[in-house]
């Protein structure tokens, strides 16, 4: 018996020493590869307030029916009325708004917000999608500061605000 038991910790000490090489993991930062040209926008210097301190709200979906999914992002904007305490000296060149990106079922996206209709002149907060019609194709409900719009898919590549 106490050799039995010699045998099987001898055993069980010579498999734990092959101590295999873990896999080798590659990351590779392909931002600028993918066509997603996205920066999140709060619209000041600094955090003011508890809006700014939420994060941009997505949604992945397939807008076209091509089975890729697509993604709409939410973005901040600065506030109207000078509302803030820490506004931004000088606007932005290009005024911040959300953006729809169509894949190409390659690994790359194309910024398709303006002829898609859906940039959404609000402080986008989050979206969701949904066939809210049941006509096939999937629509999208964007929430904002102060406002919510629906869009309706009219399935050539825009949208209808039809909120």
């Amino acid at each position: 018996m106490k050799l039995l038991l010699i045998f099987l910790l001898s055993s069980a000490l010579a498999r734990a020493q092959q101590v295999t090489a873990p896999a080798p993991i590659r990351f590779e930062d392909a931002t600028a590869k993918s066509g997603i040209q996205f920066t999140h926008n709060f619209g000041s210097q600094k955090l003011g307030s508890l809006l700014e301190s939420t994060g941009a709200g997505c949604v992945w979906f397939d807008y076209n029916n091509d089975g890729f999914p697509d993604l709409y992002v939410a973005s901040g904007k600065p506030l109207e009325g000078g509302i803030h305490p820490y506004p931004l000296k000088l606007p932005p060149a290009t005024p911040p708004h959300n953006h729809l990106y169509r894949n190409n079922g390659d690994g790359t996206f194309i910024d398709v917000t303006d002829t898609a209709g859906v940039a959404a002149n609000i402080y986008g907060m989050a979206a969701v999608a949904a066939d809210y019609d049941n006509d096939g194709f999937i629509d999208l409900f964007v929430t904002g500061y102060g406002k919510a719009i629906l869009y309706h898919n009219n399935g050539d590549g825009a949208f209808t605000d039809v909120t």
